[in-house]
């Protein structure tokens, strides 16, 4: 649940905040969650660019949301 709280949570974020590294990073630290437990990769869709990152070379269990994303995906390239 925490995993999900936090990935919908930088979702929000970095969509809404451009360029609010500090921003990412503050919700982080007022949160209750180990930054230890999670991972945070925000990258600019149209250039690639990253815009902040937190352990993103950390293998983690994929959450939720990704998992619905890559069947939808696979379904729809797949057939």
């Amino acid at each position: 649940m925490k995993k999900l709280l936090i990935t919908i949570l930088t979702l929000i974020i970095g969509m809404a905040a451009y360029s609010a590294p500090t921003t990412i990073s503050n919700a982080i630290e007022e949160s209750e969650i180990n930054k230890d437990a999670i991972s945070i990769s925000v990258k600019n869709a149209l250039t690639g660019d990253v815009l902040y990152e937190l352990h993103s070379k950390k293998p983690m269990t994929p959450a939720s949301t990704q998992k619905v994303i890559t069947a939808t995906v696979a379904k729809d390239t797949l057939g």
